[in-house]
């Protein structure tokens, strides 16, 4: 009976799997690095994450979000009237400026325009916004650390039409 324990436990050792008896962090550093080199954008649930940072954003197209007393914001794109031809401008989020943002446009141009927004050279809406419309694009940070990245916003006439429109962006 003895000697059947042995050969079993002899057994089980000689099939157990390789990854079982490695350090597991070595495995996990090797996964998270394939991963990292991809982005994973989620537009039905609206959740961007970035693999390898742990970043969670939420991002909607008008979503609410609660409002802040003014000295508690960081202005990124002071109110600006673009007239003329595309309008193009980007800035960068820092953590301890908030974790929203809200990037907003007013077209009081005579034809629709394209608004157009990236995060880290991942685009996030390229969408037409009629004669007379606004909209809000919000970021939200789902895990409270505030919000980082590079953001780039682009206005732009598909026919080539003079521009007319407002545009802003806070975080906070």
């Amino acid at each position: 009976m003895i000697k059947l324990l042995g050969l079993g436990v002899a057994a089980s050792l000689l099939f157990t799997p390789i990854t079982g008896l490695v350090d597991s962090s070595s495995l996990q550093k090797s996964s998270v690095s394939e991963v990292s080199s991809a982005k994973s954008y989620s537009f039905n649930n609206n959740i961007y994450e970035e693999p390898g940072t742990g970043t969670k954003i939420l991002v909607g197209d008008g979503v609410k979000v609660p409002e802040l007393a003014r000295g508690k914001e960081a202005v990124k794109i002071v109110r600006v009237n673009q007239r003329g031809g595309a309008f193009n401008d980007s800035f960068t989020c820092e953590p301890t400026d908030g974790i929203n943002l809200n990037i907003w446009m007013m077209n009081n141009s005579g034809q629709s325009v394209q608004f157009q927004v990236r995060r880290n050279g991942v685009e996030f809406t390229d969408q037409a916004i009629a004669v007379g419309s606004q909209k809000t694009i919000s970021f939200t940070d789902m895990l409270g650390n505030g919000l980082d990245g590079y953001y780039e916003v682009y206005i732009y006439s598909l026919l080539g039409y003079s521009l007319d429109v407002d545009v802003s962006a806070r975080q906070f």
